[in-house]
């Protein structure tokens, strides 16, 4: 029996200018921390050579260093806004029951407003590269997720 060589159709991931809507390849060598994204972990890993950071465990009400939630937004934007400088895009994760929250059929669950203040927040940053729909879930999350994406892209967000 003969098979046919594997095909590949590979695409590169495309980063956003917020500025200009245009779209450029960006081949991401990343960093992935769960946890919030924090300004001192990103000076840390930065100087490995990264050109892209991954963070987790987003879209929680109270934080491992159980700061308000409108002060880690403060937070995530100083981080991002020092990311620019550095030419670091960064994918900002949603913590699982954001993600994909078991009451997804409900247009206006706590998760979707997490999602959506955080989208309204970031979505024309230029180091933001992406959104993380969380890790490790099993199929029967699937539908939350898909539900989840839809909230972002009638959120605004193109990423």
């Amino acid at each position: 029996m003969e098979y046919a060589p594997l095909q590949y159709d590979i695409n590169p991931v495309m980063a956003l200018d917020s500025a200009t809507d245009a779209k450029k390849p960006f081949f991401p060598i990343a960093w992935y921390s769960f946890g919030p994204l924090r300004l001192d972990q990103l000076k840390e890993v930065s100087e490995t050579g990264v050109n892209c950071v991954f963070f987790a465990d987003c879209g929680r009400t109270e934080w491992a260093d159980f700061c308000p939630v409108e002060e880690h937004l403060a937070r995530v934007s100083a981080a991002l806004n020092w990311c620019q400088q550095k030419e670091i895009k960064v994918v900002i994760g949603f913590d699982g029951p954001i993600a994909a929250p078991p009451d997804y059929e409900d247009p206006n669950n706590v998760a979707y407003e997490m999602v959506r203040e955080y989208v309204a927040a970031f979505r024309d940053h230029p180091a933001l590269l992406g959104w993380k729909m969380g890790d490790e879930y099993s199929a029967e999350a699937a539908p939350g997720i898909n539900a989840t994406v839809e909230v972002i892209r009638e959120a605004g967000s193109q990423h």
